[in-house]
């Protein structure tokens, strides 16, 4: 997955896109769940950037 910014984004938002699929949603709205995202865009407005990165870029910690 790869982060962007653009403040054409409603602060709170974001856009997720994959081959064939766009989705705009809350950010708030979004559950992480591992797997095969390498051909997937986030763009989020620049307000936004630093928790987008700690919901999805940072180590997530594992279920015992």
């Amino acid at each position: 997955m790869r982060l962007h910014a653009n403040e054409q984004i409603a602060p709170g938002h974001v856009v997720i896109q994959q081959p064939g699929e766009v989705i705009v949603c809350r950010l708030a709205d979004l559950r992480y769940e591992p797997g095969d995202d390498a051909d997937t865009e986030m763009i989020v407005n620049p307000a936004d950037v630093e928790v987008a990165r700690a919901m999805w870029f940072e180590p997530k910690g594992q279920m015992q």
